[in-house]
C-alpha cells in the first residue's frame, strides 16, 4: 500500500531531480470562480474531457486490438465460463465503444493545471483575458498532500499508442502527460486526482489547499485598479494576509518581455 508519506517522499525526490518546480503558477481571469479560490481556499480539478484541445489526453487507438481484449477478458474473468461468454461478444466490440470506455475512465480523473513560469506573454493572453487577470504563485511544499501527484507535461510530435486493456495503470503516463508540441510554451505541470481521491473528497472536484501554500498574486499588465484592490481585499478578508502582490509591466528594452514590479 502506498502511504501519504511515500507520496510526499516521491514528490520531494522529483523536486530534487528538477522534474517538478517547488514554485508553480496558475493563470486565471477574474470572475466568480477565481474568487472562490480565495474565499473557499479551493482549487478545481477538472475532468480531462473538458480541456480546450481535442487532441489533449487522447491517444492513437485507430487499430482495435481484439487479441488484447481477449487476453484482458481471460485475465480478469472469475471463471472460464464467464470468460468464454465475454470472448464471444468481442466481435461486436467497436473502436467507438473503446473510445467511450477511455472517455469514461477520464471522467473518473480530476486535473489541475499549473505552469513553471509567471512571465509567459501567451499564457497571460490566453488564460487571463488579455493580461487583465491574475497569476497565483503556489509553494507546493507548503501543502505536499494536495500536490503529491504532480506530473510535468511531455510535449511530443506524435500521439502515444495506448492499449486500454493492458495498460490502464499507465493511463496517466500515456494520456494525461503527453501533449502536442505546439503547447510547449506553457511549461505545464499537471496535478492529478484519481477516483479514490475524489471519493474521499465527498465526490467534489474542488480540493482545499492550505492557505500558506498561496504565496503571491501577480496582476496582469492590463489589470485595472479595481481588480487589484478587489483581490488584495479578498486576501485580507479570507485568512491570506501573508500573500504578497506584484504586477507585470511591459519591459521597456525593445524586447517582447514582461517585467514584474512589487506592489
Amino acid at each position: 500500500m502506498i502511504t501519504e508519506e511515500m507520496k510526499i517522499q516521491a514528490l520531494l525526490q522529483m523536486i530534487a531531480n528538477g522534474e517538478i518546480n517547488q514554485i508553480l503558477y496558475k493563470y486565471r481571469e477574474v470572475g466568480e470562480y477565481t474568487e472562490k479560490i480565495f474565499t473557499d481556499h479551493t482549487l478545481w480539478f477538472d475532468h480531462p474531457n473538458n480541456f480546450n484541445d481535442p487532441f489533449d489526453c487522447w491517444a492513437n487507438i485507430q487499430v482495435l486490438n481484439k487479441d488484447a481484449i481477449a487476453e484482458f477478458v481471460v485475465i480478469n474473468s472469475p471463471n472460464a465460463y464467464f470468460a468464454g461468454k465475454c470472448k464471444n461478444g468481442i466481435s461486436l466490440y467497436t473502436t467507438d465503444m473503446l473510445k467511450q470506455d477511455i472517455d469514461n475512465a477520464l471522467k473518473r480523473i480530476g486535473v489541475c493545471c499549473f505552469s513553471k513560469t509567471e512571465k509567459s506573454i501567451l499564457m497571460w493572453s490566453h488564460y487571463c483575458k488579455y493580461h487583465t487577470g491574475i497569476c497565483l504563485e503556489f509553494d507546493i511544499l507548503e501543502d505536499p498532500i494536495l500536490f503529491t501527484f504532480a506530473r510535468p507535461v511531455n510535449y511530443v510530435d506524435t500521439m502515444p499508442i495506448y492499449d486500454h486493456f493492458n495498460e490502464q495503470e499507465k493511463l496517466i503516463e500515456k494520456l494525461i502527460q503527453p501533449k502536442a508540441k505546439e503547447w510547449e510554451y506553457e511549461e505545464e505541470v499537471r496535478v492529478v486526482k484519481v477516483h479514490s481521491d475524489i471519493a474521499k473528497n465527498k465526490g467534489s472536484q474542488a480540493f482545499k489547499f492550505k492557505p500558506s501554500a498561496l504565496r503571491k498574486v501577480v496582476f496582469g499588465c492590463k489589470a485595472s485598479s479595481e481588480t487589484i484592490e478587489k483581490y488584495i481585499k479578498l486576501c485580507k478578508q479570507n485568512g491570506l494576509e501573508h500573500v504578497i502582490f506584484s504586477q507585470m509591466r511591459q519591459k521597456n528594452n525593445g524586447k517582447f518581455e514582461l517585467q514584474e514590479e512589487m506592489i
